[in-house]
């Protein structure tokens, strides 16, 4: 319900510590401790993504950020486009591994 009340900031510190959390426990990235540059430098030397997965991750934290940080405030629309982008990274990764899972 928050993007309903207009509450950005806070829906974005909370969609983006459910993202870190799903991606520490996802490839034990320390995503939930890290700061975003920290992170992204640690996700770039590990080769766990793919180059797109990188660079779409790292569009949608520095976006994120924006909101957290600097107080932009983007459209509603802007943060179910947030929601969406999260959960389809969370579909395309959680496949990988169910894939990988399936082949043994």
């Amino acid at each position: 319900g928050l993007l309903e009340q207009q509450a950005l900031q806070p829906f974005y510190f909370r969609l983006t510590d459910i993202l870190r959390h799903y991606i520490e426990g996802r490839f034990g990235l320390q995503a939930p401790r890290s700061t975003t540059a920290e992170f992204l430098s640690e996700m770039g030397h590990s080769r766990i993504l793919t180059i797109d997965q990188q660079q779409t991750l790292g569009q949608f934290l520095r976006s994120a950020d924006m909101v957290k940080f600097a107080r932009h405030e983007p459209p509603a629309e802007t943060g179910q486009a947030a929601l969406q982008q999260a959960r389809f990274f969370v579909d395309e990764t959680a496949s990988t591994a169910d894939a990988e899972g399936a082949g043994t």
